[in-house]
C-alpha cells in the first residue's frame, strides 16, 4: 500500500495546480492506496471547504465527493487497513512531543505519519515540506509531488 496525503489525494477529484502530476504518479503505480477514517474524512472536509472558499461550484464538490467515496469502497484503488487507533494517537502523541515545536507540523499531517507507521508502510506521498521532513525523520521513504 501506498499513503498518499490527503492534500494529493483532493487532487486526483478536484482539478487544481499539480494534480496532473498527482494523477500521472497515481498512474505508474500497482498496489493501493491507505485511505484511512482520517483521511477520508480531511479530504471531504478540504473539497467542502472549497466550495466555502467560493473556489469550486457545490454541484462540482458533490460530484469530487461521491467519486472518491465510490473509489474508496473499491479495494483494488485504496484500502481501508485495519488501524488500532489507540495506538496510532499514542505514537501521534509522541511525534508531537518529539517534532512539532521544530517542524510545525499540524495535528493532521501528524496523525497521516503515525498511521503510515502503523501499518509499517515504507513510502509515504506528499507535497506538503512539513509533513515530508516528519515522515523523513521518522525513517519514510517520501516521494514529493
Amino acid at each position: 500500500m501506498i499513503y498518499l496525503d490527503s492534500s494529493l489525494v483532493v487532487k486526483l477529484y478536484v482539478l487544481e495546480a499539480n494534480s496532473q502530476a498527482v494523477i500521472e504518479f497515481v498512474g505508474t503505480r500497482r498496489e493501493p492506496m491507505v485511505a484511512t477514517r482520517h483521511l477520508r474524512l480531511e479530504v471531504q472536509t478540504a473539497i467542502r471547504q472549497r466550495v466555502f472558499d467560493q473556489n469550486l461550484a457545490a454541484a462540482k464538490a458533490r460530484q469530487a465527493i461521491f467519486d472518491f467515496n465510490r473509489d474508496a469502497a473499491l479495494r483494488y484503488v485504496f484500502e481501508d487497513p485495519a488501524l488500532d487507533m489507540h495506538e496510532v494517537y499514542g505514537r501521534a502523541l509522541h511525534l508531537s512531543r518529539d517534532w512539532a515545536d521544530t517542524l510545525g507540523v499540524r495535528t493532521l499531517d501528524i496523525l497521516h505519519v503515525a498511521s503510515a507507521l502503523e501499518l509499517r508502510l515504507g513510502e509515504f506521498v506528499t507535497g506538503d515540506k512539513r509533513q515530508a521532513e516528519l515522515a523523513e525523520k521518522c525513517g519514510l521513504i517520501v516521494t514529493r509531488l
